[in-house]
């Protein structure tokens, strides 16, 4: 583990934060048998009726789920980003909003904010080789297989995203596309890394809204307008999706989705890949 010169109030916190989350990272590493490569699986990922149920819905959630070894070196991983600033310098971290409003969440720039685990986001993870690793694993080939993606690796765009305890960030109905030529994803594929009941925040969807292809052209992060929003909440029913740890979710970039604030005593972490 990289060492850094931090006060003994900062190592004492940072210990506790370890027997919360239940990370040993030193134990985890020498006892675990590394299975990022998720090659273990006999059959296929997404049956015939989960892609349908994408197809048609607009999102599916998988009956299989990545194994807890998988989801514990990712959180190993994340914590050492994290606490301290492993391999940070070409990620892009965002620390979380103090007061849950999205626009008070902090300035996405490259590099380490300091030691805290109220990081809102961290992006460019395919930059680190154990993530890089994953992404190119039989689930996402097969994902990249079925939707027909034929674009490489290199464009795809992969995330942490984060709500801290009792906290977070308030997430406004968007899709994931904006009006950018260079920019067009086809689908998210979204893993829970913390459980994800309804009370954390978890992912709200608006199912089959993806039919109406991109909805606001003017916004470049793809949020919603009143006058927009109230024509999809009157069309489309709101569907919670709460998550547990390992759940995998395949969702249309143009389906629209929204999160509210975390009101559990537990992080609610998630790694998004977009392609």
């Amino acid at each position: 583990m990289e060492k850094l010169s931090i006060s003994s109030n900062l190592k004492n916190k940072d210990r506790i934060l370890k027997s919360k989350w239940e990370l040993d990272i030193n134990s985890e590493k020498s006892s675990l048998k590394s299975k990022w490569e998720l090659n273990d699986y006999e059959d296929v990922f997404i049956s015939g009726s989960e892609w349908k149920h994408y197809l048609t819905e607009g999102y599916v959630v998988l009956n299989k789920t990545v194994d807890e070894k998988t989801i514990n070196e990712i959180n190993n991983e994340l914590y050492e980003i994290m606490m301290y600033g492993k391999n940070s310098e070409s990620l892009i971290m965002q620390l979380d909003s103090k007061t849950g409003n999205y626009n008070g969440a902090g300035k996405q720039s490259i590099g380490w904010k300091g030691p805290t685990l109220e990081y809102r986001k961290i992006e460019n993870l395919e930059n680190n080789n154990k993530f890089k690793n994953f992404f190119k694993s039989r689930l996402f080939n097969e994902v990249r297989t079925k939707a027909g993606i034929t674009s490489p690796f290199e464009t795809m765009r992969s995330m942490m995203m984060n709500k801290s305890p009792h906290g977070g960030t308030a997430l406004p109905a968007h899709q994931d596309r904006w009006n950018e030529p260079n920019y067009k994803p086809t689908l998210s594929i979204y893993i829970a890394i913390d459980p994800a009941p309804i009370d954390s925040g978890c992912m709200v969807m608006y199912p089959k809204s993806h039919n109406n292809g991109l909805i606001n052209k003017e916004c470049h992060r793809g949020i919603l307008n009143e006058k927009q929003l109230k024509y999809i909440r009157s069309e489309y029913s709101s569907k919670s999706i709460p998550l547990k740890k390992g759940n995998i979710v395949i969702f249309n970039s143009l389906c629209v989705h929204e999160s509210n604030l975390n009101n559990t005593s537990n992080s609610r972490k998630s790694i998004s890949c977009l392609m």
